[in-house]
């Protein structure tokens, strides 16, 4: 339908921001509305249910020089490539007055009653194959920004480009995030165990 390509969105971002860190939101913000989207920033249990209905979500957190530092440690040890990053690892609750943050952006892709799974930027060689688990979204302090687009969005022709092939763009998706389809949520309080696409449940301990 003439979308444009990651590498062609990507040189676009590159052309009007640089290579150098900047603020994301304000860089989605900007630049959705050239492409007919829309972002919001939401909270974990809106950013989970965005991942139950198949939609990954942007992450955004920020490090000083020596969490980063440890964050790199671990991760560049292959031993550690399956590893649940949690506070006992990386406490960023004792950091020290007059800090300063690195921030970084990832891409929330799927979770379960133990961990958040995130896709990193650094290549696929990079601890699992650019994936890493986080025990929840305290750990890194990480807030989220879900990209969008609604029917409004559309032009007509995409709109009838749609309702013509939706079902077959619909199991094509479905078979490219199986994953999603098996991982299961424990509820902490009744300790009930469903789908993470079927799970109704509060999400708060």
């Amino acid at each position: 339908m003439g979308h444009p390509d990651f590498q062609q969105v990507r040189q676009d971002i590159i052309d009007i921001y640089g290579t150098h860190p900047t603020n994301t939101l304000r860089v989605l913000r900007e630049i959705c509305p050239k492409y007919r989207l829309q972002c919001n920033e939401i909270g974990i249990e809106k950013a989970l249910k965005a991942i139950s209905e198949k939609c990954p979500v942007v992450a955004i957190f920020g490090l000083t020089t020596d969490e980063w530092s440890n964050f790199n440690n671990l991760y560049s040890d292959d031993e550690n490539k399956n590893v649940i990053l949690t506070n006992a690892v990386l406490d960023i609750f004792k950091r020290t007055p007059g800090y300063k943050l690195i921030g970084h952006a990832v891409v929330l892709m799927s979770y379960n009653s133990e961990w958040l799974s995130f896709m990193n930027s650094w290549g696929r060689e990079w601890t699992d194959s650019g994936f890493f688990r986080v025990q929840n979204e305290r750990v890194l302090d990480m807030k989220f920004i879900d990209v969008f687009w609604t029917s409004e969005d559309l032009l007509s022709s995409e709109k009838a480009y749609y309702k013509k092939h939706g079902d077959t763009v619909a199991r094509w998706l479905m078979n490219k995030l199986i994953g999603i389809q098996k991982a299961e949520y424990k509820c902490p309080i009744s300790q009930d165990i469903s789908l993470v696409i079927d799970f109704k449940g509060t999400l708060h301990k």
